[in-house]
């Protein structure tokens, strides 16, 4: 069975009958299964140990809280879980050595909003300074249309002390230019010209459309810091009414 066991998964068959002692051993010793502890996602700041980072929760407000016992992790862990089945159970945490600090940005309308901890600093008083920032998407950026919960949990070293958070807006770094070329757009013959070239113009990003009717064809351009080629090029070929696109080398 063993040697089935080890062909099918692709593991030795050697480290298979290690690994079943192993187990063994441990029993016959009263030591009982061994386990695995779920682990933390660990930051490149070495204060904090991400616990759950993401944009969908049953939590909608926007809040900076922090949580020093079991009791009120679980009961706000509850809450922000509420929105998946089945939900997962509370990650485990030392509440005798750490807390936990959650920072959620609230609902937003579409995707593309972020938030995260960037750092926790320490005070000379006990406290800590919890910081963290914030990121919207940019004007006329393609997101996807759903609402969304941003929000960061992370743990942290306990204190008694005051917790105070600092948020600021994410720097952003300047767009990429990518130069999108002047696309050739032949229609279909029983197309209705000026409906499709309507259709075309309300297109995201699209910056001209220069009309050749007696050829049945136009040259698309687009708005280049809006838009990627290959977004351009399916916006396009999905239009009704137009049979194929090309790039205008």
């Amino acid at each position: 069975m063993w040697q089935l066991l080890s062909l099918s998964s692709g593991i030795p068959f050697s480290l298979l009958l290690w690994t079943t002692g192993l187990g063994m051993a441990a029993g016959s010793m009263g030591i009982g299964p061994l386990e695995t502890a779920p682990a933390g996602i660990e930051s490149s700041d070495s204060s904090f140990v991400t616990i759950d980072r993401g944009t969908h929760s049953g939590i909608h407000a926007a809040i900076t809280e922090v949580y020093r016992a079991r009791e009120d992790f679980e009961l706000f862990w509850a809450r922000h879980s509420s929105d998946s089945f089945p939900p997962p159970a509370p990650p485990a945490v030392d509440f005798s050595a750490r807390m936990v600090v959650a920072v959620f940005m609230g609902e937003q309308v579409t995707g593309g909003f972020t938030t995260e901890v960037t750092s926790v600093e320490q005070k000379e008083d006990g406290g800590i300074v919890v910081n963290f920032t914030t990121d919207v998407p940019r004007s006329g950026a393609i997101v996807t249309q759903a609402l969304t919960q941003p929000y960061h949990i992370v743990s942290v070293g306990k204190t008694d002390q005051e917790v105070t958070f600092e948020g600021s807006e994410a720097t952003k770094a300047a767009p990429t230019t990518t130069v999108i070329p002047l696309i050739m757009t032949v229609f279909k013959k029983d197309a209705d010209y000026a409906t499709t070239v309507e259709r075309i113009k309300e297109g995201p990003a699209v910056k001209q459309v220069q009309e050749l009717k007696s050829l049945n064809m136009a040259f698309v351009t687009f708005e280049s810091g809006r838009i990627n080629k290959d977004d351009a090029l399916a916006f396009l070929n999905n239009v009704e009414g137009v049979e194929s696109v090309e790039e205008d080398r």
